[in-house]
């Protein structure tokens, strides 16, 4: 017998899981896998009672999932390494799938100048949801209504000449997709 040091036994991968975060209807599970022979062959991810994916090969690996067919509900899933001996390793994690609420437009800052015959009124508008769908300026006199180009950084400009001169109130007007406004 030749005295030295045995191969390591095959031992199976071990899977850590350290987050799962549904942003939009997207599921991102973050985590880790070692494994002590270095033969890791895949790592997949299946939620419970749908479809698996594939996880990129790493270490570190991060996996995602389009949940946007799955119903709002708590549901599980498991991360799974295995290795070249077939060896598996597991973690387990929760998500819970939650309607979102739509989020409102704001207009952020605006300035109002009157030049000559000409109401501009400039500044900024933002929406979280991306779905501006209308920005006008209403002033308190018939017909004082002007629709204006949808930008981040609007400049709208509106005449002014058949209006007689005097103090109006007015207000920007800015609506989304779902009707919400500011």
């Amino acid at each position: 017998y030749v005295q030295g040091e045995c191969p390591a036994e095959p031992v199976p991968p071990v899977v850590s899981v350290n987050s799962a975060v549904v942003s939009g209807t997207t599921l991102t599970v973050k985590g880790t896998v070692s494994d002590a022979n270095d033969d890791v062959t895949e790592i997949s991810m299946q939620i419970t009672g749908m479809a698996s994916t594939t996880c990129p090969l790493a270490g570190s690996f991060t996996c995602t999932y389009d949940i946007s067919q799955f119903a709002y509900g708590e549901y599980a899933g498991t991360i799974t390494a295995v290795d070249s001996q077939n060896l598996q390793g597991t973690d387990d994690f929760t998500f819970t799938y939650e309607e979102q609420q739509p989020n409102p437009p704001v207009v952020n800052v605006f300035t109002v100048e009157v030049i000559g015959d000409l109401l501009r009124v400039s500044g900024t508008i933002s929406d979280p949801d991306n779905d501006i769908t209308q920005l006008l300026i209403n002033i308190s006199v018939p017909g004082g209504s002007q629709p204006c180009p949808i930008a981040a950084n609007f400049v709208c400009e509106m005449d002014i000449s058949s209006i007689d001169p005097g103090n109006y109130s007015g207000e920007i007007v800015v609506a989304d997709a779902t009707d919400l406004s500011d």
